[in-house]
């Protein structure tokens, strides 16, 4: 088992929920790095739980941006004019997005509130 912070994932189209049929997609990360990701719903019962459910980052009316990614990294051979290459690939288990918790602003804003009415009352 892996995790694989800060990815986006692409390569499914206009999908935004996890399919029905088993696809191929891919994680990105902010250095143009790409590893594959099979979504297996036939053969692994954590991805035919997910059928159905939001693929997170890829709503249109929520994007939230990275994602972590939990998983089983595999490598399997591809040989290819007599040459054994290894591709490695990713069998997602779960997905977390980090989105940040109202109470998690409103802090931020009496912190901010407070430094302005400091630096206010030190100037007057």
């Amino acid at each position: 088992m892996v995790e694989i912070k800060n990815v986006t994932i692409s390569g499914q189209g206009a999908l935004t929920t996890f399919p029905a049929t088993n696809e191929a997609m891919y994680l990105n990360d902010s250095s143009g790095n790409q590893l594959t990701m099979y979504f297996w719903y036939t053969s692994y019962s954590c991805d035919g739980m997910m059928v159905g459910a939001p693929i997170p980052g890829n709503n249109p009316k929520a994007p939230y941006g990275p994602i972590d990614v939990y998983g089983m990294l595999t490598s399997y051979p591809s040989v290819s004019a007599g040459i054994t290459n290894w591709q490695d690939e990713l069998l997602p288990t779960a997905f977390v997005q980090e989105i940040p918790e109202p109470s998690s602003f409103m802090l931020a804003g009496v912190g901010l509130l407070s430094l302005l009415a400091v630096i206010r009352r030190r100037h007057s």
